[in-house]
């Protein structure tokens, strides 16, 4: 990765989690040595917060279909 990555010069700060390929190709290994960047894998969907949320949202959502009103409606 070169340095006319913004992230790689420093320029931003960056939390990563979700990638175009997973795990993370060893090419993109640059950014495993940045400062700025924390890199985790992607499972804080797994996590007690996540599912009850989920659940609350989804459960929300289909009562909000079934009384006809459309909310966070992915096209």
């Amino acid at each position: 990765m070169s340095n006319t990555n913004p992230i790689v010069a420093g320029k931003f700060r960056a939390g990563l989690d979700v990638y175009a390929v997973e795990p993370l190709p060893e090419a993109d290994a640059g950014l495993r040595s940045c400062d700025n960047v924390v890199i985790t894998p992607h499972v804080a969907y797994k996590t007690k917060e996540a599912l009850r949320r989920r659940a609350i949202i989804t459960s929300k959502n289909a009562m909000n279909a079934l009384s006809g009103n459309e909310t966070n409606r992915v096209a």
